[in-house]
């Protein structure tokens, strides 16, 4: 967090729920919130260096710069939902962009509506909120809400719903379009609504009063992905405009008001994927089903063919899907230990009895299992490296504590360089050539 005040600097992130009601309470005191996806402590002292972000650098003279860790998994569900309701995945039970359904093996997007009660609600005042992900649905609060993704321009975005058209009119989005494979369409969908975010933001900073003022920016962490986590080209030009916001934001703003500049998480380099339903085939905690599987792996065999020759993927599915209903058919639950769902981080439930579906493994056997697995985890190697894969491994009851601790992985790893996919792919553990060539990490700045 980059965080000042003109005259005195205040600590915050973690106690920062603790802090707003109180500050808010005075009508004199006011919070600026810019909120960033994807940059850590380093990378954001190397663009204020390589990229001359001048009015950044200053607020972080004028005030504090620190390093934080994100939730884990981390992932801007988790870790927003943590920001926004002043818990952990244990209370508010968001682990990725998805959650299973705890009484069939399927899964529905996750959203506002999964979250208690949130940060705005929290505040004694009045509150505008732009682009913070997972505030879709918009709810009704004290103010201005415009929802942030995941969600859409098509359905209850905004609040109040009068501001529909101004927006519309404005062509606002809520998830950038553009071409998940990147390159340029991908970046003026990016800098477009990069353009009208900064723009509607400015606009309602003026137009409506509000105690506490919350913008997030996640084209960063769109273009992030499909490059070198490095401040040049277009990153380099978005963090200059990110820049010049913190500069306007900071010249409409008085002594009385505190200025927070953060990000949710890091980025790092991906080198291949990591198909984690086959790491548990091999080692005999998952069974796929037929004919389910061997359809399926005669299209991997093709996307493979293709790959290898240049041409797109054919069978090959980005690992967004991470519940998909696909690869949840392929599993012969009946004789299946544990599964998996989730990407960039590990995500591992065990099977059961009495919890999932069609859990098979009784509850006297639980430990042994879970710590079998942990243990396979921790031996796993990179074919081709021979270096270890998993760089920490916990137990959810390490990390988390709260009502929902049954909804959350049982398994939770780290691995970083390796993009987990929720599938088999291709009949191997690993593979080069992620469409992805960059992912999550935990350390974001405050």
């Amino acid at each position: 967090m980059i965080e000042a005040r003109r005259g005195r600097a205040v600590l915050f992130m973690a106690v920062l729920l603790l802090v707003l009601p109180m500050t808010a309470a005075n009508q004199d005191e006011k919070v600026v919130v810019i909120g960033l996806d994807g940059a850590s402590s380093d990378f954001m002292q190397r663009c204020i260096d390589e990229a001359d972000l001048q009015n950044i650098e200053e607020l972080s003279q004028r005030g504090s710069f620190n390093t934080m860790n994100s939730t884990l998994p981390p992932l801007t569900p988790s870790g927003m939902s943590s920001y926004l309701t002043g818990s952990d995945p244990g209370d508010h039970g968001v682990y990725g962009f998805e959650k299973r359904n705890m009484l069939d093996y399927e899964t529905s997007t996750v959203n506002s509506l999964n979250l208690g009660e949130t940060l705005p609600e929290a505040v004694d005042g009045k509150s505008v909120m732009i682009n913070v992900p997972m505030t879709y649905p918009a709810r009704e609060i004290n103010g201005v809400m415009v929802s942030g993704f995941p969600g859409s321009t098509s359905g209850e975005y905004v609040h109040p719903p009068t501001l529909k058209k101004d927006l519309e009119e404005r062509n606002y989005t809520v998830t950038t379009a553009g071409n998940f494979g990147g390159g340029e369409e991908l970046e003026r969908d990016v800098f477009e609504a990069f353009k009208t975010r900064r723009q509607v933001s400015l606009d309602y900073m003026e137009r409506f009063e509000w105690d506490y003022f919350n913008v997030m920016f996640t084209g960063d962490a769109r273009l992030m992905h499909f490059s070198e986590p490095s401040c040049q080209g277009a990153i380099k030009d978005y963090y200059r405009g990110l820049d010049e916001f913190v500069g306007k934001v900071d010249d409409r703003t008085d002594e009385n008001t505190t200025i927070i500049v953060m990000s949710n998480h890091g980025f790092t380099e991906l080198d291949k994927k990591m198909y984690m339903y086959t790491f548990l085939k091999e080692n005999d905690y998952l069974k796929p089903k037929q004919p389910e599987y061997t359809i399926h792996r005669f299209q991997d065999f093709a996307g493979n063919i293709l790959s290898k020759l240049g041409l797109s993927s054919g069978g090959e599915v980005s690992g967004r899907a991470s519940f998909s209903d696909q690869y949840m058919d392929e599993v012969d639950w009946d004789e299946t230990k544990a599964y998996t769902g989730g990407f960039y981080n590990g995500q591992i439930f065990i099977n059961l009895e009495g919890r999932e579906p069609n859990g098979v493994v009784p509850k006297e056997d639980y430990e042994e299992v879970r710590g079998n697995i942990i243990e396979d985890l921790k031996q796993l190697e990179d074919p081709e490296t021979g270096e270890k894969v998993v760089e920490n491994v916990y137990t959810k009851e390490e990390l988390y504590d709260g009502e929902k601790m049954d909804e959350l992985p049982d398994i939770i790893i780290e691995t970083p360089g390796y993009n987990h996919i929720a599938r088999f792919g291709f009949g191997d553990t690993f593979l080069k050539d992620p469409v992805e060539r960059s992912a999550p990490v935990k350390e974001g700045f405050m």
